[in-house]
């Protein structure tokens, strides 16, 4: 019983640390955010890493899905480069008083002369 409880750890240990790696690998590929092709070889480089072969083979895709992946790697392959929101300011101008007709205040001194 102890010998399989220590063992549970160390598979438990190992699959932390995996797991780790792959975060802070991840954390890495930030920098290139802004570099789509760099992005793209990065990620690359960690699923080349991390995923055995076998390990995708065996996990059966429905062919809905892997007819839209395909679809949307095509796209995201002919356009490596989407183009920015066409209105990144949207909601510059928008009235920050919800009210459009204020009422005017009342005047504090009624009698200008005392």
């Amino acid at each position: 019983m102890q010998r399989e409880i220590l063992g549970q750890r160390s598979t438990l240990g190992d699959a932390k640390n995996q797991l780790r790696n792959m975060h802070t690998e991840i954390h890495e590929c930030v920098q290139f955010i802004q570099d789509p092709q760099a992005l793209k070889a990065a990620v690359k480089k960690i699923y080349q890493r991390h995923v055995s072969s076998d390990l995708v083979s065996s996990r059966g895709v429905e062919p809905d899905i892997a007819t839209e992946y395909a679809r949307q790697r095509e796209v995201l392959d002919a356009n490596p480069n989407p183009t920015p929101n066409p209105n990144p300011n949207r909601n510059r101008n928008r009235n920050p008083n919800p009210n459009p007709n204020p009422s005017p205040s009342p005047n504090p001194n009624p009698n200008p002369n005392p």
